[in-house]
């Protein structure tokens, strides 16, 4: 049975999510969709996509297409997705999930009611080498988990230039913010790999109100925090560290270290968490050294998508994307679900809280 998908966005959607949905077997795009007739109908001949639409709703509710992906920004994505919910399509969205935990329970009750397959792209997950670190934390190589560090610092807006297609970014009301964007990937991992959160104490922080281009005079004023630190305590009884920055001089990328009590993991890249990340195991009484990941992981069953630059996240988003359809065909799980998007949200809007005087905030008190 051939799939027929519809995206939302001919930006990222046909320079990544397009290409990965065509190394699946048996999908077939048929619908693209942007916010005039005019760029639809040049993406649609561009791409060699039989149906351009201009209204979300639209091409969310045509008979012809079977998985709605949604790529805009946070803030438009509700009606959207509820809307294609409603007419039983599978929806694949972006993230952060939704633009505040109101809007992002409204998408999990909405999946929940419509019974259909719902998966958001975080997509980090499926790169091999978090394959492996599941392996190895299901071997019980780490034993029990004891403390978390999460970093994901860049330097996006350190230097803005005019030309950023993500300058958007800096209007709080679209829903984005280092820790909405940057800590939604980072959240996704913790919880896939360590488990659900229980409670978290932290902050948000915005120290640019105004980020001047260095290519072209003007610039835009800021109402965004471009930073973030909070502490987390697992369900499990682990304890962990998050930090987030998209504006930062001379930033690391992606850090991720669990630790044990009989190892520890540690996962680097110089910008998004990544195919190329190093892994670094340390056995208790042993020191960290770098290993490999199994040729048998870098295998993608069922898509064919190598990487074709450093950081490259098309294989992953391919392998979510195929998880998705057998998921559809009743052959497995899909994830990251919108079950799991909802409980990142939470913990993102229960950072907020926290520092708005909040203190320490349970995620079974957190209410909308």
């Amino acid at each position: 049975m051939t799939l027929r998908v519809g995206i939302v966005s001919a930006a990222w959607g046909t320079q990544a999510h397009l290409p990965a949905w065509r190394a699946v077997p048996d999908i077939e795009v048929v619908g693209i969709c942007t916010a005039h007739r005019h760029t639809a109908e040049a993406a649609a001949a561009q791409h060699e996509i039989p149906l351009p639409f201009w209204n979300a709703q639209a091409m969310a509710q045509h008979p012809e297409i079977d998985i709605v992906d949604v790529g805009t920004r946070p803030s438009y994505r509700l009606d959207m997705c509820a809307t294609a919910l409603a007419a039983g399509k599978h929806v694949y969205s972006g993230i952060p999930f939704a633009a505040d935990l109101q809007a992002a329970r409204a998408l999990h009750d909405a999946a929940d009611a419509a019974g259909t397959i719902a998966v958001v792209d975080a997509y980090s997950e499926h790169f091999a080498c978090f394959r492996l670190a599941e392996e190895l934390l299901g071997e019980g190589k780490l034993g029990e988990i004891q403390s978390v560090v999460g970093r994901l610092e860049l330097s996006l807006f350190d230097r803005p230039t005019s030309s950023f297609p993500y300058n958007w970014f800096h209007n709080a009301t679209f829903g984005a913010s280092a820790l909405r964007n940057l800590g939604s990937h980072l959240l996704h991992l913790m919880v896939h790999l360590v488990g659900p959160v229980a409670e978290v104490a932290g902050t948000p922080a915005q120290f640019l109100r105004r980020w001047d281009f260095v290519d072209a005079p003007g610039g835009l004023d800021v109402g965004v925090a471009d930073t973030a630190v909070a502490a987390v305590r697992f369900d499990s009884g682990a304890i962990g560290i998050l930090t987030t920055a998209w504006a930062g001089a001379a930033a690391q990328g992606f850090y991720l270290e669990i630790a044990g009590n009989r190892g520890r993991l540690v996962f680097q890249a110089p910008m998004m968490p990544s195919a190329e990340s190093r892994i670094l195991f340390g056995p208790s009484g042993g020191t960290l050294e770098e290993i490999t990941v199994p040729e048998r992981l870098s295998v993608r069953e069922g898509v064919d998508m190598p990487s074709a630059w450093p950081g490259d996240p098309r294989g992953a988003m391919a392998r979510s994307f195929w998880l998705m359809t057998r998921a559809i065909r009743g052959e497995g799980d899909a994830r990251p679900d919108f079950r799991r998007a909802y409980h990142v949200q939470a913990i993102i809007e229960a950072v907020h809280r926290s520092g708005d005087g909040a203190g320490w905030v349970r995620m079974k008190d957190l209410s909308t």
